[in-house]
């Protein structure tokens, strides 16, 4: 199953893809993951997200097999915490993680970049020659809930589209 990263925005390179640094999830598309963080940030924290993301991220670093259940692998699965550390989005990438959720602040007012995995693929090998995360939803946590399942559409879209403007161009 591919994961997820779950972190903080770090900004951009200087090509303006995504930077961000955090925790690995077992699984977690936008309709579940990102409607749990959506949640959490708004019931659990009350809209603290500097509380929220030290709960969720730092405070468990070995990462999340699900955060909704509060099944994390440094404490309910034995691994301890010691030897892990927040991990970037290259990490993430080799990983065969598929999302990543990454918070922000922006205008003062708190967010979460919802962001694909992207790759740039080799027209002779079934093989991205480079990857990078492009961010598909940014969610304005204090507004409405977003459709879920159109960002996590997009998200499938623009990947599908990379590959496939590769893999079937007509022969010339």
């Amino acid at each position: 199953m591919a994961g997820s990263l779950i972190g903080r925005l770090l900004g951009c390179d200087d090509k303006g893809r995504l930077m961000g640094r955090g925790v690995y999830h077992r699984g977690g598309p936008p309709r579940k993951l990102g409607a749990c963080l959506f949640r959490l940030f708004r019931e659990t924290y009350k809209g603290d997200l500097e509380s929220m993301l030290q709960a969720v991220v730092d405070a468990h670093p070995a990462g999340w097999n699900d955060l909704e259940k509060q099944d994390c692998y440094c404490h309910t699965r034995g691994a301890g915490v010691k030897g892990y550390e927040l991990r970037d989005l290259e990490w993430a990438a080799q990983m065969d993680c598929h999302w990543a959720y990454l918070f922000a602040f922006e205008n003062g007012e708190p967010i979460m970049v919802v962001a694909h995995r992207m790759a740039r693929w080799s027209s002779a090998f079934l093989e991205p020659l480079e990857e990078w995360w492009a961010a598909v939803g940014i969610v304005p946590l204090n507004g409405d809930e977003p459709d879920w399942k159109s960002i996590e559409l997009a998200g499938y879209k623009r990947y599908a589209d990379a590959y496939y403007a590769v893999h079937n161009k007509p022969s010339s």
